[in-house]
């Protein structure tokens, strides 16, 4: 039994990024079909943390999406365009933000590369260096 949870511990670690269709399909299973967390985690092959993580976190934002989807039918030509702008508005704000928080990690990195001199960026494919 130990063994077997071990080898799950492991599998989980090795899963790539969660992508906004799984988050979606995360919260669809459980709050809209009530499954349990736990057969999600398993079906997807995802820890149940992450998948409860991913639930809370994106919950408000799919949410969000989902009353966007059906608001926007029910507008005029104005109000809906005023929406959109609206939002265009909050989405280049957020890019902004993310491109900001690229150019810190980049710097971060950077600094760390140069104060403990170890390479942290490498090329694809390349050989470690030799000590």
């Amino acid at each position: 039994m130990e063994l077997e949870n071990t080898q799950i511990r492991k599998r989980n670690k090795k899963c790539s990024a969660i992508t906004l269709e799984q988050r979606s399909e995360f919260y669809r299973l459980h709050i809209v079909e009530g499954e349990a967390i736990y057969d999600i985690a398993q079906k997807f092959g995802a820890s149940v943390a992450a998948v409860s993580q991913n639930i809370a976190k994106f919950a408000a934002e799919i949410n969000s999406i989902h009353e966007r989807t059906v608001d926007m039918g029910k507008l005029s030509e104005s109000e809906r365009i005023k929406q959109l702008e609206k939002e265009n508005r909050e989405l280049r704000s957020k890019l902004t933000m993310s491109e900001y928080r690229a150019k810190f990690f980049e710097k971060m990195v950077d600094i760390a590369e140069k104060n403990y001199n170890i390479p942290i960026k490498k090329k694809a494919g390349t050989r470690p260096p030799k000590p």
